[in-house]
């Protein structure tokens, strides 16, 4: 028995020797750990490369997040969730210098996203709330009934309304003007761990991963909610993150079972096919309770401002390793199915008027044509015409990178509603 344990605890320092901290890159899956490490109460993240190497991002978060989203610079990551010393969020660099931390005893934000003006909105568990974080300052947009215990949510591309998770029910929230709450189902399965909701362009509905199983979601009054994965090899699952990369979901399961290992899977939610992607060491070699995931530098395509009429919206184009690289930008009036791109690609656009006109890049389009910057940025500018009646007017956006004469980076599609 004691062999036993001194082999485990021989393979957990071998495991920890080996994952050292490491800048995390695009297109890798960052992992959010519950289980806080040392006397003072401090907690990992992780980072997973494409080719299913583990390594450290850092040790030193002071707060277990419960939610993890690229930031609208797409060179860093939001994280938000609670800690000892009450705090909420933080901004964590490649190399996981954390910076922005926000100190509060109140909320503990259990889902984080980024809405078409480029604004951070959460979900709040403890205070059933609705916010907006500049990086700088809170807004409440929302609070009180009918939302309870938020557990996880993410914002629907089509309508750009804020869907929310809880015990009580699945609410979607209009964040256009004064925001309103409606519900979608109220029914559910049950929720052990979190929830996550994003978008998939393919279908214009949300991919779902909580309790023991992964839903897709059909929005409306009432919802249509779908099984598309439960039971075995499922444990209790956290909140997912969809990968522009292959357009497959990134989705982290907690084990239902003790002795069980933690595991990050990839969902494709076409035909639900669930394949591992890894398999945390059984404990105690090492001791893993994921409750999020997201993929690094997946932000390719986000707003600088809000649209308005009269106003330059602008957009940036980010693809932080490729500088120097062509790219197209294009605007479009729907998203789906989408534009084949050939090798089983798209973009999520419609190949209607408005997108015809954006790819002449000119009259009210500028730099949504050109080659990006040695940080591999650029940015794109539509100026909305003063028309007050465009005001609750939503189009969709998105970019692809050309790299060696061939398609790169194909960016999620951004919705955006003229305010």
């Amino acid at each position: 028995m004691r062999g036993n344990l001194f082999g485990a605890a021989l393979c957990g320092l071998i495991l920890l020797a080996s994952t050292a901290a490491a800048q995390y890159a695009p297109g890798d899956t960052i992992v959010t750990d519950q289980n806080s490490t040392g006397p003072a109460r401090l907690w990992p993240l992780w980072g997973i490369t494409p080719q299913g190497k583990l390594y450290t991002v850092t040790t030193q978060l002071p707060l277990y997040a419960w939610s993890i989203a690229p930031a609208p610079d797409n060179r860093s990551l939001w994280v938000s969730g609670k800690g000892m010393n009450g705090y909420t969020t933080s901004t964590v660099a490649p190399d996981g210098t954390l910076t922005n931390l926000n100190v509060d005893f109140r909320n503990l934000f259990s889902c984080i996203d980024v809405d078409g003006g480029g604004n951070v909105v959460l979900g709040n568990m403890v205070f059933p709330d609705i916010v907006k974080y500049t990086g700088k300052t809170f807004t409440t947009l929302y609070t009180g009934s009918p939302l309870s215990n938020v557990q996880g949510g993410g914002i629907d591309l089509f309508t750009g309304d804020l869907v929310l998770v809880q015990s009580t029910g699945i609410y979607q929230a209009n964040l256009t003007g004064q925001t309103r709450v409606s519900t979608v189902l109220t029914s559910i399965p049950g929720i052990r761990n979190g929830a996550g909701l994003h978008d998939d362009p393919e279908t214009a509905t949300l991919v779902g991963s909580w309790g023991t199983g992964l839903y897709r979601l059909a929005l409306g009054s009432p919802g249509v909610l779908t099984t598309l994965k439960t039971g075995f090899p499922l444990g209790n699952m956290g909140a997912l993150d969809r990968d522009p990369f292959d357009g497959q979901y990134v989705v982290p399961s907690v084990p239902n079972m003790p002795g069980a290992s933690a595991m990050v899977f990839r969902f494709d939610a076409k035909n639900a096919a669930l394949t591992t992607f890894y398999k945390f060491p059984i404990p105690p070699a090492m001791s893993v309770n994921p409750l999020a995931a997201t993929v690094a530098g997946s932000r390719h395509l986000c707003a600088g401002n809000e649209a308005r009429p009269g106003q330059a919206f602008t957009l940036m184009v980010s693809a932080p390793n490729e500088p120097g690289a062509a790219y197209i930008a294009a605007a479009s009036f729907g998203f789906g199915p989408g534009i084949p791109l050939g090798q089983g690609r798209k973009v999520y656009l419609s190949p209607d008027a408005l997108f015809n006109y954006s790819l002449q890049n000119t009259g009210i389009f500028s730099g949504f044509q050109g080659l990006l910057g040695p940080k591999g940025e650029a940015m794109a500018t539509l100026q909305v015409p003063n028309i007050p009646l465009l005001s609750g007017f939503r189009f969709f956006a998105a970019a692809v990178t050309i790299n060696q004469n061939q398609i790169s980076v194909i960016s999620d599609t951004l919705g955006v509603t003229i305010r």
